[in-house]
């Protein structure tokens, strides 16, 4: 049976989290736009999750240059004093270090856009690490790709679809001679062509932009949900208030409870939810992939 993760918010509410385990994403570290924690609280956080028995999730899933080795390596030193169950991770100096060290079990593989096949996912399962399927696929992909039982996916939440290390909107307030700085706050963008408003947000590791809507598979993948290691939910820009339902309604999911009535209830809490290919030929991919 799949386990529900989700992004840790706040310290006091770790015991009250009713999931299977909580996503630390380190500041400097990792690519969420949400609440970081710094290096100085990781042992207490580890410890608290850890009493409430749920699995520790560090995510650093940022992408590093030969400059950052240094910082990295600091970060895994510290690691080796902390307990926890898994590593969420994009670049492949965090692959080379637990590779180097035979520790590539407790690695998740966020391939972000790119984890599109099964050659890929057999290929990590071999090593022993999991991977996170992309969200821009139709249902009959998906479904391929649960069946490796290495797969992870990030079923709810504004979802990332662009990420350049390049401070694009610091760029352009320079060049605009803008007085406010655009860095660190949440804008919209939209494209000329389209009546579309996508999130974009430009932290110290770049800019980041996200979908104009809430993504959400729900009742769409009810038949092979637990094919999956993990399934996430991602609470970037969502109201605390509405996550304790919106848990509760993935984990009948699981279950296979009350699956249509609760997904007639996310669409009256998340009227902006949408299934992205689900349900959608794709362009991208072969016919017989296609539904």
């Amino acid at each position: 049976m799949t386990k529900l993760i989700i992004d840790l918010q706040k310290i006091n509410k770790i015991k009250s989290y009713e999931v299977d385990g909580l996503i630390i994403n380190l500041e400097g570290f990792s690519t969420f736009n949400g609440i970081k924690f710094s290096l100085n609280q990781l042992d207490e956080i580890t410890k608290i999750i850890k009493s409430s028995g749920k699995k520790i999730f560090i995510n650093i899933d940022r992408l590093y240059g030969e400059d950052d080795l240094g910082q990295l390596y600091e970060l895994f030193n510290v690691l080796k004093n902390i307990e926890y169950d898994y590593i969420i991770f994009s670049d492949f100096a965090v692959y080379y270090y637990f590779n180097k060290n035979n520790d590539l079990k407790r690695l998740i593989y966020d391939a972000k856009t790119m984890g599109t096949n099964t050659d890929d996912l057999n290929f990590y399962k071999e090593k022993n690490i999991k991977v996170f399927v992309a969200n821009e696929l139709s249902k009959k992909q998906i479904k391929l790709l649960s069946e490796t039982n290495n797969g992870c996916f990030e079923v709810f939440g504004y979802h990332q679809i662009f990420y350049s290390k390049r401070p694009i909107l610091s760029l352009f307030q320079e060049f605009d001679k803008i007085e406010e700085p655009l860095n660190n706050s949440l804008f919209e963008i939209k494209e000329l062509s389209k009546d579309v408003f996508y999130k974009i947000y430009e932290s110290e590791l770049g800019i980041f932009v996200y979908t104009d809507y809430i993504y959400c598979a729900y009742k769409e993948i009810k038949e092979f949900v637990n094919n999956f290691s993990f399934i996430k939910i991602n609470p970037i820009f969502l109201s605390e208030e509405n996550l304790p339902l919106i848990i509760s309604y993935y984990r009948d999911l699981i279950k296979n409870i009350n699956v249509i009535e609760n997904d007639h209830l996310i669409k009256e809490i998340y009227p902006n939810t949408k299934s992205g290919f689900l349900l959608k030929k794709s362009v991208v991919l072969k016919e017989d992939f296609n539904e």
